[in-house]
């Protein structure tokens, strides 16, 4: 992270996959939150897919959505 303020956004990015598609699906993505100063993923992983779809800004401090983010991945096998 290049410590500037910034505003973070999610965004998807394609999966690693092998051979070829002719149509992706939305499981074909993750969604990781970046940094709109300097574009750097700042935060990654499943959980985030599940609290936020791509293209929006976090409505809170990163270090909120860390905590948020954390208790869902604690908390996903209670389904």
């Amino acid at each position: 992270m290049c410590g500037y303020r910034s505003l973070f956004y999610s965004e998807p990015v394609l999966r690693p996959y092998e051979g070829e598609k002719t149509e992706f699906t939305e499981d074909d993505f993750d969604v990781v939150i970046k940094c709109e100063v300097c574009g750097g993923t700042v935060l990654s992983g499943p959980a985030i897919k599940k609290l936020f779809s791509p293209g929006l800004y976090l409505p809170l401090p990163l270090d909120v959505f860390q905590m948020a983010l954390k208790y869902e991945e604690e908390h996903s096998d209670n389904e």
